[in-house]
């Protein structure tokens, strides 16, 4: 078995390989929650075109976000030949999550109806996005786990913790029945894909849920990150 693994500059995401397969794993999409909070709940939209307008309306990108924060003068790094440092990273990750919340009221509280009803990664990142399953989570090497907790975790170092917060290594999933879940992409997670909490409106956002990993365990915002294969370069 072959393993690749790199960091995504254009997505600040990450590849493996593994096999005759290579995953790409997208950074998340934030939602302007100001916009989104009108619409949950009671307010939340019948069919799909009022969904999938309110997703396309709310939800950025990482690769938007960080160009649109470096124009408006946030110390950001935009993406080049040479991969980032990981100190860079930190200070990206930092520096974009807290002009995410200064400049648009983005927060990583998604709301889990809409992840069901709406193609959310399609519809943002492209063709060929698309929610990761639980299947997918519970194949994936262990380089997988590894390089996604070492890039993040090394924003636990920065000075501000805003990319402690909004890059959380709890990420929604499509279950194996179909349902929303949530898979804990922590190296040493006690449990790899669990359901929402009891009691959860699927409707309304989700701003924090309790996880178990070795030396780790406490609460994290889910949020939405996606996947897409791409054909295998044989390296």
């Amino acid at each position: 078995m072959r393993t690749l693994l790199t960091l995504t500059i254009a997505v600040c995401g990450l590849t493996t390989s593994a096999a005759a397969q290579t995953v790409e794993v997208s950074a998340p999409l934030f939602p302007r929650v100001l916009d989104l909070y009108p619409f949950t709940g009671d307010a939340y939209p019948d069919g799909y075109d009022a969904q999938e307008a309110l997703a396309d309306d709310v939800l950025m990108t990482f690769g938007w976000l960080r160009d649109e924060c470096a124009a408006r003068g946030y110390d950001v790094l935009l993406a080049g030949d040479a991969p980032l440092t990981p100190e860079q990273r930190m200070e990206n990750y930092n520096h974009v999550a807290e002009c995410a919340y200064d400049e648009f009221t983005a927060k990583p509280y998604m709301v889990p109806q809409l992840v069901a009803d709406v193609d959310v990664c399609a519809l943002k990142l492209g063709d060929g996005w698309r929610l990761p399953t639980e299947a997918d989570v519970l194949g994936w090497p262990d380089a997988l786990f590894e390089g996604v907790a070492d890039v993040l975790t090394e924003t636990a170092d920065g000075t501000s913790g805003w990319g402690t917060f909004y890059f959380s290594l709890l990420v929604y999933v499509t279950g194996a029945d179909g349902d929303v879940r949530i898979a804990n992409l922590h190296p040493d997670a006690t449990t790899r894909v669990f359901d929402l909490p009891a009691g959860t409106d699927p409707t309304r956002h989700v701003e924090a849920v309790p996880f178990d990993a070795a030396g780790a365990s406490g609460w994290a915002p889910p949020v939405v990150r996606c996947v897409r294969e791409l054909p295998d370069t044989g390296a």
